[in-house]
């Protein structure tokens, strides 16, 4: 799957439909079954965490347990990226600036 989202990817690029210059991250909580926040059993569910580039394009996404740490993502969702062009050289797979909500803040 992983090689496949990659060359995708890689065909986009190529045509310059990836826009490196800003990327995004976020979170979505899905409640799991007898649980969720309007429940009062806060952490039972998934959360899922989407890179995007600067039109909303998905570049990586993965899934934790809803009472994971949402900034230990941000670098496994950097690190997944890989996109093959076909050409010589480093793979792309940087943004030049990274958004993410306060839910990814280091501090």
């Amino acid at each position: 799957m992983a090689e496949m989202q990659s060359r995708i990817l890689g065909k986009a690029d190529n045509r310059g439909e990836i826009q490196w210059q800003y990327g995004a991250v976020d979170g979505s909580f899905s409640p799991g079954k007898g649980g969720g926040e309007e429940d009062g059993a806060k952490g039972k569910g998934v959360t899922i965490h989407t890179l995007t580039d600067a039109a909303g394009m998905p570049i990586a996404s993965c899934t934790t347990p809803a009472n994971g740490d949402e900034r230990a993502q941000v670098v496994l969702l950097l690190d997944s990226v890989s996109v093959r062009t076909g050409k010589k050289g480093r793979l792309k797979k940087r943004f030049r600036v990274l958004a993410a909500d306060k839910g990814y803040d280091s501090k």
